[in-house]
């Protein structure tokens, strides 16, 4: 998920994530995993507001 530099720090991001969630839940999902580049604070954020864990991966 991308918001345009002229968009954020609006809860559009926070949105997006909310209204997906709700309808992967409705069709039935249990879990999403999300993987968002290192050093992204809107991820670092923004995710754990839904119970998104950070983990590091090296390649």
């Amino acid at each position: 998920m991308v918001v345009s530099p002229s968009y954020r720090r609006q809860g559009i991001g926070l949105l997006i994530l909310h209204k997906t969630l709700l309808d992967l839940k409705a069709e039935g999902l249990r879990r999403a995993e999300v993987e968002a580049i290192h050093g992204i604070l809107a991820a670092k954020y923004l995710y754990p507001k839904y119970g998104g864990k950070s983990i590091q991966v090296h390649a």
